[in-house]
């Protein structure tokens, strides 16, 4: 995959390139971002920070390989790049490469190169994804659902939503309270400390211990 890596500041400090080509750069990112899937990984920080400092609107189309990885049944597997180009591909590992804060026209393609490695690698954990997510049941629905639910989250995070305060701390003390009150039943009915959020505790207690057929 040829990837072509744009930098915005060089080494030295200075922007990249000509203030008037710079802006183009921005217009024309911001026109491939709506008109196109932006794949991209933990995209919840990273298309708030374009949004924020650079004023490049929300994609309206999104797939976030890290939130996809997780509704794909690896919720309690880490999450972050490196892991999954490990799982996913036989690319080499590449993320102790990297020179974050280059002081040199060398270090600075070092980084560079670790920005290419980073989309080449991430481009391929997304096709071999599809085929997990297609191959298990309901997960495409799942990652179908999360992936809708990330620009109205973006959407409140730069704009913030109007609530009413007391009515919200009274429905979370509520929740808070029926929370409570069904992991007592939980582990009464169980007969132990069952977290009903781990997939891995669940699957045990019903499968293995219960004996339902799965």
């Amino acid at each position: 995959i040829d990837v072509i890596v744009i930098p915005v500041k060089r080494y030295t400090g200075l922007i990249a390139y000509e203030p008037k080509a710079l802006r183009e750069i921005f217009r024309w990112l911001a026109v491939a971002m709506g008109r196109n899937t932006v794949i991209a990984h933990n995209c919840l920080f990273d298309l708030f920070v374009l949004c924020y400092k650079y004023n490049i609107p929300f994609p309206i189309d999104i797939f976030d390989t890290m939130i996809a990885w997780h509704r794909a049944g690896f919720a309690e597997i880490e999450k972050s790049l490196g892991h999954l180009i490990s799982y996913l591909t036989n690319m080499p590992y590449h993320k102790s490469e990297g020179v974050f804060d280059p002081s040199n026209s060398s270090q600075e393609q070092s980084l560079w190169s670790y920005n290419g490695k980073d989309i080449s690698s991430m481009i391929e954990c997304y096709f071999n994804l599809q085929v997990i997510i297609d191959k298990t049941p309901g997960a495409r629905d799942s990652v179908n659902q999360a992936m809708r639910s990330i620009r109205p989250y973006l959407t409140i995070m730069y704009k913030g939503m109007k609530i009413d305060t007391v009515k919200y701390i009274e429905m979370f003390d509520s929740y808070e309270k029926k929370s409570s009150q069904l992991e007592r039943c939980l582990k009464i009915i169980t007969g132990r400390d069952l977290n009903p959020r781990s997939p891995k505790q669940v699957e045990e207690y019903l499968y293995r211990d219960m004996g339902l057929p799965e």
